[in-house]
């Protein structure tokens, strides 16, 4: 196989990081001085992330950078599910306008974002919408609205989109930080500052992983399914990765934590034909049993990728898998980590994809086109009762 024939356009999107950031950067110091009012950012005590799809994969990446920066309480900072945001979740009666709810969207056409967007304003609660088009159905349902991306930043399938969406974060805990006088002015500087630092971490290994990943590929390919395992921030990126597998690749790949693994995923049958890709973080509070996981998978039989900027020896794995050590995030910064890691799953998905001759996001049924056409056509539902 000639490595040139199946580089396909997951693969492209990774190689355009470097230049998404600086391209982001630029858009998103634009939207620092439009955003939020920092004499509003400063009272704010309670924040709720969301979205849908990759945007609700970045908010859960996203909580450990707001716990760390933001100056609230940990307890009050949460990524719910936009159904539940829109449909369940009771808002805050009294003192609504210390509650900031953020609705991610790159294209800002996300139905289910806008209905929480537009029900949490109704409450009376603070509304950001992080976009990428200032005219779109989301930004119009949100009192505020923080513009990111670049030009090519929303194409298909959504990883830079991601990555656009998750750095605009960052510097968002790191305002609220500011405002609040728990960080020193400079923060959001420092904060894209070590974004660039991480990001270009990645450039001189680049050419390495993708290699590695077609040669992985080849062996790959052709099973049955997947599985992406992750705790923490680790959980995000496992659910990112494993979108990108069913999106381009067309496979079934649930992501799941290592407990619940443990308990349910564990009893598949034919496991030698489940690709299983494990993110971990050396230093974070799930290493042991993320190491116990990786040893329990690869021992009943599955074909295990791990990746993570550790050692086997650092996780305690001792079975037979593959262990795959990226970059570190910079020094005192482990919660960038959902940033890039997901680059080493995303280009294997790649070449997975193009080995099988997969058309993105089922493009060439016409099933899958019309049934998206009246999903899109529905209006919104707003429920504002509880």
């Amino acid at each position: 196989m000639n490595r040139k024939d199946y580089e396909g356009h997951l693969r492209d999107l990774v190689y355009m990081l470097p230049s998404t950031y600086e391209g982001n950067t630029k858009t998103v110091r634009d939207s620092i001085s439009k955003t939020v009012p920092k004499e509003i950012m400063k009272n704010i005590e309670r924040v709720f992330i969301t979205g849908c799809g990759d945007s609700f994969h970045a908010a859960h990446a996203s909580l450990p950078a707001f716990k760390e920066l933001s100056g609230i309480y940990h307890s009050k900072i949460s990524a719910p599910r936009c159904i539940e945001l829109s449909r369940n979740i009771p808002l805050p009666k009294e003192n609504a306008d210390k509650t900031l709810v953020i609705g991610i969207s790159a294209t800002g056409g996300s139905i289910r974002t806008a209905e929480a967007l537009t029900r949490a304003k109704n409450r009376g609660c603070v509304t950001m919408s992080l976009t990428s088009r200032p005219d779109s159905r989301n930004a119009k349902s949100a009192d505020h609205t923080f513009i990111v991306g670049t030009e090519n930043s929303t194409d298909s399938p959504g990883l830079n989109s991601y990555y656009c969406s998750l750095y605009a974060l960052y510097v968002i805990a790191a305002l609220i930080g500011e405002a609040k006088g728990v960080k020193e002015a400079g923060t959001v500087d420092t904060i894209i500052e070590k974004i660039k630092e991480y990001t270009y971490s990645y450039e001189p290994i680049l050419d390495k992983i993708d290699e590695d990943m077609f040669e992985l590929a080849k062996v790959w390919k052709d099973y049955r399914g997947y599985e992406a395992v992750g705790d923490g921030m680790g959980y995000a990126s496992a659910w990112f990765v494993g979108a990108k597998l069913v999106e381009c690749a067309g496979m079934i790949a649930p992501a799941v934590d290592s407990e619940q693994w443990c308990h349910v995923n564990t009893f598949a049958h034919t496991p030698e034909n489940i690709g299983t890709i494990f993110q971990g973080k050396k230093g974070d509070a799930n290493m042991s049993r993320i190491g116990e996981t990786v040893n329990h998978a690869a021992g009943v039989g599955r074909p295990v990728l791990f990746i993570s900027d550790g050692t086997k020896e650092d996780f305690g794995i001792k079975a037979d898998a593959i262990i795959y050590q990226i970059p570190s995030p910079p020094e005192g910064y482990d919660f960038l980590m959902p940033l890039m890691d997901f680059v080493p799953g995303s280009l294997l998905t790649s070449y997975i994809a193009a080995m099988n001759n997969k058309v993105y996001f089922r493009r060439d049924d016409e099933r899958r086109a019309e049934v998206f056409k009246n999903a899109v056509a529905k209006p919104m539902v707003v429920l504002d009762s509880f």
